[in-house]
């Protein structure tokens, strides 16, 4: 039996973009307890920590893992042999701690020097005795309380079909089980927008459109309550009024604006940097419209620059 569903393309980093003021996410953790004055006994473990310098990172000690799949080439192994095949089975929990914390954790543990640093939802890091699970220190970031808006680059008027069918299998080829099919949904006035959330209501705040262009852009959100995207086909980069989505300003790069832009400060000046370059899913996309629609939207030029912007 054949399926067939339709959904919405939202615009995605890996699935989906979420970029908000002051870095806050989507979870709104709770505000730390009071905490007193005086500072917090440093833990006898921690009292004669190592620093990690970079001759540790390149070789770490057997025992320890200290980035994110242990080693820069990146093969998350361990060569620790004290588990093997003929005890494996045997492997029962030694400790286990609450975070405090909901949403999805996917950071690993970093472990050195027998603590243990854990990065969670809520802007929190967690150090642990790795030996006990005891916390030695805990921090949670505050989240300022600036627009309290969460701006999400979204194609809810792109839109695809889903077809279930048999899949067989040979190999080299590939197989999915299905065939899918992109259109713009009937009747709309646009194609890609830029939406502002509000953290507390749930409510949208204000949408930015885009008439004739998906939206293939991560944002930057600034202190100076101004947001900076690109990811457009006419190959603009935009600052918005975080406040209200009305444009300020916009640049015409000499490709599509995919990348995900930045901002720094040098000797008191602050910049805004980014790199041009169309390619990847929004190439893919700019090319399925132009058959849903010929020759309305004809190939975005190449070619890769990078871009630094400030204000004189």
């Amino acid at each position: 039996m054949k399926v067939r569903r339709r959904v919405p393309f939202i615009m995605a980093t890996s699935a989906l973009a979420l970029v908000m003021v002051a870095a806050a996410t989507a979870q709104q953790p709770s505000p730390p307890p009071p905490m007193p004055e005086t500072p917090q006994p440093v833990a006898p473990l921690l009292q004669n920590y190592k620093p990690v310098t970079a001759d540790r990172l390149k070789q770490p000690e057997e025992g320890d893992w200290l980035m994110y799949r242990r080693t820069y080439d990146g093969w998350g192994y361990s060569p620790l042999s004290q588990i093997t095949t003929a005890n494996a089975g045997g492997l029962k929990p030694v400790w286990t701690l609450a975070t405090g914390q909901v949403e999805g954790h996917q950071a690993p543990p970093i472990v050195k020097d027998g603590v243990m640093f854990v990065a969670t939802p809520g802007n929190q890091v967690l150090a642990i005795d790795a030996k006990k699970g005891d916390i030695l220190w805990r921090f949670k970031r505050p989240i300022p309380d600036d627009t309290r808006l969460l701006y999400i680059p979204a194609n809810e008027n792109l839109c695809g079909t889903i077809t279930g069918e048999p899949a067989t299998y040979t190999p080299g080829q590939r197989y999915v089980g299905a065939t899918s099919t992109m259109y713009i949904a009937p009747g709309a006035d646009h194609i890609g927008e830029l939406q502002a959330w509000n953290l507390d209501t749930g409510q949208k705040v204000w949408s930015h459109p885009f008439a004739t262009s998906q939206l293939w852009g991560p944002v930057l959100a600034t202190g100076g309550g101004v947001l900076f995207a690109g990811g457009t086909n006419d190959r603009y980069f935009r600052a918005f009024d975080a406040s209200n989505g009305k444009t300020l300003w916009e640049f015409r790069t000499g490709s599509g604006v995919n990348g995900v832009p930045v901002s720094f400060q040098l000797d008191g000046k602050q910049y805004i940097a980014v790199q041009s370059g169309s390619g990847v899913d929004a190439a893919r996309m700019q090319a399925r419209l132009n058959l849903a629609r010929p020759w309305e939207y004809p190939d975005v030029p190449q070619g890769g620059s990078v871009w630094v912007f400030a204000v004189d």
